[in-house]
């Protein structure tokens, strides 16, 4: 598609991963504005925990860029060829984590259309996102043969240039966990899917290093190489099934994973929504999402948090009334995480260090690892000169990504303050 590069979202503190298409990809789509319309069909997708985040397009230097969730693990194409997937389980379970994914886009009625190991992204602790939606079909609107896709993952009426449903989805998967238990691409074409399968098996069904393919698999890849799409599973969630049977059947226990339940409308979904218009300066559309999203689930933590902050940095909220919304927020959920630490951060932003360190130290441990979570409180700690503390704190999260001015300048000042005046001057 283009070049990826990663960035540090200031305001959010979050890594992201920009995309950047080809001219000949811009080209091929029809132009920015055609690229555009099929982009935003990833942005409207919702949040979902086995979907990369697409968080809006923008237009930098008049071309336009994709800023998406930034996943530290690489692809699922780099797993194979690294021979990380030497267990059963290990298999099993990015193969249900990506039908998953898949299944929660055809719900919302979107064909991926490219599905194959590149487009499935593994975080370092292996979880599996979908990523790159509406991108295949943008870059082939224009283009000649009108075929989206990528050849060697391709269904037969995707090759053939015809309608397509949530079956051509499900071969391209398919493909791509034979892919997983072979531990290469055997076949040149998509087409041949069912003879690569079969001459898989009768290879004996495994690699050396790679866990063998179960029949109750085999069997279950083979219903997805139908020519008929009709023939095919009725949807990936029933394919997830199999496999999570498959898993149990193994001998791991039961799948560990629970199945999400998330949606385009959910809280989660709207309140991210809201972030995004106003991260785009379309301000007057921010508020009705986090006012929709508190009638889904009032008191939703992010949210709160959100909607208090920025009606606060406009002088519309006190304070007080900042503090007092997002601490009862907490109070109704307190199993989350998150919700110490965005009191924390609000503190720092009001100047109150002490208060901000100890909500910040209270974070359950879910939290506590996390590289924002210690940069703030490595910050607070900063300003009430507890040196030592502080450096651990920025130390730990600088090595995680891409380090902010604030901490750069917070670490050479711990530095200095701690006799390492050589280093500080190195930052």
């Amino acid at each position: 598609m283009g070049r990826v590069y990663r960035v540090r979202h200031r305001g959010w503190d979050v890594d992201l991963a920009v995309k950047a298409p080809l001219p000949t990809a811009l080209a091929a789509a029809g132009g920015p504005e055609a690229f555009e319309r099929e982009a935003e069909t990833w942005v409207g997708l919702g949040l979902h925990p086995h979907v990369v985040d697409c968080y809006y397009v923008r237009r930098i230097e008049g071309a336009p860029r994709l800023f998406v969730e930034y996943v530290d693990g690489g692809s699922l194409h780099d797993w194979i060829r690294q021979k990380r997937l030497r267990t059963l389980d290990r298999v099993l379970d990015v193969a249900v984590q990506f039908a998953w994914g898949l299944h929660y886009a055809h719900e919302q009625g979107l064909v991926h259309r490219d599905v194959k190991p590149a487009n499935v992204m593994v975080t370092a602790g292996g979880l599996a996102k979908v990523t790159d939606f509406g991108l295949a079909r943008a870059q082939s609107l224009m283009a000649a043969v009108g075929v989206a896709g990528t050849p060697a993952y391709m269904a037969p009426e995707q090759s053939a240039g015809r309608e397509l449903t949530r079956g051509a989805d499900a071969w391209g998967w398919a493909l791509s966990v034979l892919e997983m238990f072979a531990g290469e691409r055997t076949w040149e074409y998509g087409i041949a899917a069912a003879e690569a399968l079969r001459d898989f098996r009768q290879r004996g069904g495994r690699v050396v290093g790679l866990p063998p393919m179960p029949d109750a698999v085999a069997e279950l890849l083979g219903r997805c190489f139908e020519e008929d799409p009709a023939a095919r599973p009725r949807s990936l969630k029933e394919a997830a099934d199999v496999l999570r049977r498959v898993h149990e059947a193994a001998g791991a226990g039961p799948y560990p994973r629970p199945e999400p339940r998330t949606g385009r409308d959910t809280a989660d979904s709207l309140s991210n929504r809201a972030v995004s218009m106003l991260d785009l300066g379309r301000t007057a559309e921010a508020d009705p999402l986090w006012r929709k999203a508190l009638a889904r689930q009032p008191q939703h933590l992010e949210s709160t948090y959100n909607q208090s902050l920025h009606a606060w940095s406009q002088g519309e909220m006190s304070d007080d009334e900042m503090l007092n919304r997002v601490w009862e927020a907490r109070k109704a959920h307190p199993s989350l995480p998150r919700g110490a630490h965005l009191v924390g951060k609000l503190l720092l932003a009001l100047g109150d260090t002490g208060a901000a360190a100890r909500a910040l130290e209270e974070a359950p441990p879910a939290a506590a690892g996390s590289a924002e979570r210690d940069r703030d409180l490595g910050l607070a700690l900063c300003a009430r000169g507890e040196w030592a503390r502080a450096r651990e704190c920025l130390d730990r999260s600088m090595a995680s990504g891409l380090a902010d001015p604030a901490e750069i300048a917070g670490f050479a000042l711990c530095l200095a303050r701690l006799g390492e005046a050589e280093k500080a001057r190195a930052f």
